[in-house]
């Protein structure tokens, strides 16, 4: 059972956001992406489309959205690693996109989920 207060509330919000893109058609090409400058949580590949997934999860009522807590130290972050990234891809050549992808756990595993797409740029 989810438990909100559990330490690796984060890792569950990213299991199960591996598990939408995948149901979505996408390829997780990469997970947690860790360099000196940053941190991608998933990296996806769909067509011609690469995209680098910020994944923020929160349980119980806020206030604010969670992709309010991407801000702009944050995307430049995640950006540094993507950059890193792109130069030992040996994948093909895509566009790349930057999403947010917000879950909401909920009880046996389920979740709601809010993708936004090209959440900031380059």
């Amino acid at each position: 059972m989810y438990n909100p207060l559990a330490p690796d509330t984060g890792k569950q919000g990213e299991q199960l956001a591996a598990g939408w893109y995948k149901k979505h058609g996408w390829q997780i090409v990469a997970r947690n992406y860790r360099t000196r400058q940053g941190e991608i949580d998933l990296v996806a590949a769909k067509g011609d489309v690469l995209a680098f997934v910020e994944v923020k999860t929160r349980t119980g009522r806020m206030l604010s959205r969670p992709a309010e807590a991407v801000d702009r130290r944050k995307q430049r972050r995640v950006i540094a690693a993507a950059g890193l990234f792109l130069a030992a891809y040996d994948g093909p050549q895509q566009q790349i996109r930057f999403d947010v992808l917000e879950v909401y756990p909920e009880k046996r595993g389920e979740a709601r989920f809010f993708c936004i797409e090209q959440a900031f740029e380059c």
